[in-house]
């Protein structure tokens, strides 16, 4: 089963025998995609249908995860993609961390939450996929990661001098032409 909305598409699946959430955003990614994080109620509402019809026992993870050591039952919840929970749609009593160690989400008909066990038996996951255009590529001469070019990188390279590390001109290895690069 599938819903699209705008750039996103959600796309209901099945495990083959249960599987933990880090196995489903692994797997996830392997797909192109992540665990669905809902970053608005109409993307929830718009994708709310692909927890019904579920057999009895299924449990559809989507990614909204509880940070360690956070408050119960409560405090820490956010998308496995950063983003702050704004909103939540929580089932009657939910969240309640019952029993102890609840800290990742299953969708129940309707769209309603409901925080369980990360206990490797998610039957079924939502994957969310963009289809919007890719970021722009990332600047291979900033190897220092400051978002510019600059003396940083120069030093980067000269650190990595001879290894692969910081061989922005693509040749195997960090040498001068790497340097002549981050100068142009």
């Amino acid at each position: 089963d599938e819903v699209v909305l705008g750039t996103e598409r959600y796309v209901r699946y099945r495990t083959r025998g249960g599987m933990s959430w880090p196995e489903l955003q692994a797997f996830a990614v392997d797909q192109g995609g992540q665990l669905a994080c809902f970053e608005s109620e109409s993307e929830l509402d718009a994708a709310a249908g692909l927890a019904d019809g579920l057999p009895d026992g299924a449990l559809l993870a989507i990614g909204l995860v509880q940070a360690p050591n956070s408050d119960e039952p409560a405090g820490g919840w956010s998308w496995i993609n950063g983003a702050a929970l704004t909103y939540d749609r929580w089932g009657a009593n939910e969240p309640n961390d019952s029993p102890l160690g609840e800290n990742v989400v299953q969708m129940l008909s309707g769209g309603f939450w409901n925080d369980c066990q990360d206990q490797f038996n998610a039957t079924h996951a939502i994957i969310e996929f963009s289809d919007a255009p890719p970021p722009p590529p990332i600047c291979p001469e900033d190897l220092d990661d400051s978002g510019e070019v600059g003396f940083g990188d120069i030093l980067a390279a000269l650190s990595a001098w001879g290894t692969p590390e910081g061989d922005v001109d693509a040749n195997g290895s960090t040498d001068f032409g790497d340097i002549l690069a981050i100068l142009s």
